[in-house]
């Protein structure tokens, strides 16, 4: 084999001049003057590369955070991998693309580049970007390229969002988005769910010179975006999933123009009505291109239509599309009134209106400050649903005032949460009971107990509606890695049993508690005030 004389990373976009690397030398390359990278995803020293003019090969060795790559695949962090004249090298998977190239070429050049590990250690997954999820506190994650067999699918967080790009998208700033089932296709045998892949048409016979035009004509970029929950938890494996992508590439194939589909498959903050699949889309896959929210424009049929919104239609299932067209501040129309022309249906929206919560509502209702905290030892009752507030309460308001914090979350049994309430009369201290308690029953085990010590009790009752205290329990699911999520049963199963406290049971007093949240991240704070559920 010939020795190079030379050793060029050569940039495949031509956005810059080429590099040149030295034989055998240790040369960082990252987010640095010598690549002209200034992506923040892409570390200073984002690899290490040596090249081996004897050898023709160029020695590379990952070292910052986030995956480069090497032909598409992904580098293990602190593996070498050994790459040829022609190989591409990706500074980050997909990004930054450079191809390898010996000055004179080698004579016996592989047909085939192939990436070689020299560890034994198999890559577990294909990472294929980094992307942001929500938010400058969000956490990026890995998007794994999966098996296709036209264009080419993504995967965020195990598959929680899949993503497809047929052949030839590119990025633009005006967005013709779109829900698929009820929206763009139909099922043939007119059943509400599909019975394979082959059983859909289109919406109606003009859709697709429709969508056509908003490609050729008017600049538009046609985005899918779907609700899929029913592909179920192993969606990588799933049989439904291969089925469902099948028939997601004969779509867009029908089409004939390029089309970029987001699809949710668990219920996590990609799941419309909730902004993650938008801001995969406005973050990674767009190119960065500012979005012209003027022009841009969302439709689909879960709107909240009432009964009878045309004769004989029944009530919508949902209202999440309108509802996230609301979130993101897009133009919305159903796919009867964008289509058809059809004027405006009647709409309900949910009863609970996150962006009504207003940070100056008192947190009491018709309450003296200076009795809230008495001089005197108590017991403090809470009752309120699960997502209700009462725990952010406690350890904001009760907590700091001196009150022990007892809650059966930490305890386990109604019987420990009575001992430990005893162990604080005994040492003199006020203590709060930071369970649900909907009923008589449950609120008795602690009244008559602390009356046998003459010790009073009052009931803080959280005056948070069964809707909003689903939307804390879904915000706090997309916030909290902490927080294990409560199945809406359980919430439900609270107003079931409810019974409103009275004075007749022991208490001298029952005060309504409003929750009023304290964010400390602005971004927490926009997507608490959108629709979530």
């Amino acid at each position: 084999m010939s020795s190079a004389n030379k050793c060029l990373l050569r940039s495949v976009t031509n956005s810059h001049s080429f590099i040149e690397l030295p034989h055998n030398q240790k040369i960082a390359l990252g987010r640095n003057p010598l690549t002209q990278v200034v992506d923040k995803r892409c570390s200073r020293e984002q690899v290490i590369a040596i090249a081996d003019y004897s050898k023709n090969v160029l020695s590379i060795k990952q070292v910052g955070n986030n995956d480069s790559g090497a032909n598409g695949k992904p580098i293990t962090k602190n593996k070498e991998v050994l790459l040829q004249h022609g190989d591409r090298l990706e500074l980050l998977v997909g990004y930054h693309i450079y191809r390898v190239e010996f000055d004179p070429p080698p004579r016996n050049i592989v047909k085939e580049a192939q990436l070689r590990q020299t560890s034994e250690e198999p890559p577990a997954k294909r990472p294929h970007l980094e992307a942001a999820l929500n938010g400058s506190h969000s956490n990026s994650v890995k998007v794994e390229e999966l098996v296709v067999q036209k264009g080419q699918w993504h995967s965020i967080k195990n598959s929680a969002l899949l993503i497809y790009d047929s052949p030839s998208v590119e990025s633009r700033s005006k967005i013709a988005a779109f829900d698929l089932d009820g929206t763009l296709i139909l099922t043939k045998s007119g059943k509400v769910f599909p019975v394979d892949r082959y059983d859909w048409k289109f919406f109606h016979p003009d859709i697709v010179q429709k969508l056509r035009k908003l490609w050729s004509e008017e600049n538009y970029k046609i985005v899918v975006f779907t609700n899929q929950n029913g592909l179920g938890k192993s969606v990588q494996t799933s049989a439904k999933t291969k089925e469902f992508q099948l028939k997601v590439e004969k779509v867009v194939e029908e089409l004939k123009i390029p089309v970029q589909v987001f699809a949710a498959t668990q219920q996590d903050i990609f799941r419309k009505p909730a902004p993650g699949m938008w801001n995969v889309l406005v973050k990674e896959m767009n190119s960065g291109i500012e979005i012209d929210m003027g022009n841009s424009f969302y439709v689909g049929d879960a709107a909240g239509r009432n009964v009878n919104w045309a004769p004989h239609k029944s009530k919508d299932f949902s209202a999440a599309d309108r509802l996230f067209a609301l979130n993101l501040g897009l133009i919305f129309y159903t796919p009867e009134e964008y289509f058809f022309k059809q004027f405006k249906a009647p709409y309900s929206l949910p009863a609970f209106n996150p962006r009504d919560l207003s940070p100056s509502t008192p947190v009491f209702e018709n309450t003296d400050d200076k009795k809230l905290f008495p001089p005197h030892q108590e017991i403090i009752i809470m009752v309120g649903a699960p997502g209700s507030g009462k725990s952010f309460f406690v350890k904001n308001y009760l907590v700091p005032n001196g009150y022990a914090h007892i809650s059966r979350d930490n305890l386990g049994t109604w019987q420990k949460c009575v001992s430990v309430m005893i162990d604080a009369i005994h040492a003199g201290q006020s203590a709060v009971i930071d369970n649900t308690n909907p009923d008589k029953e449950s609120r008795e085990r602690y009244i008559s107990t602390a009356q046998k010590f003459n010790v009073p009790c009052r009931v803080f009752e959280m005056n948070v509606s069964k809707e909003q205290s689903k939307h804390n329990n879904k915000f706090r699911q997309f916030t909290d890695s902490n927080h294990i999520p409560v199945n809406e049963i359980i919430i439900n199963s609270f107003f079931v049993k409810y019974e409103a406290p009275s004075v007749d049971e022991g208490v001298e007093d029952i005060l309504k508690v409003n929750f009023v949240p304290k964010f400390e991240d602005p971004q927490q704070e926009i997507l608490y005030k959108m629709y979530l559920i």
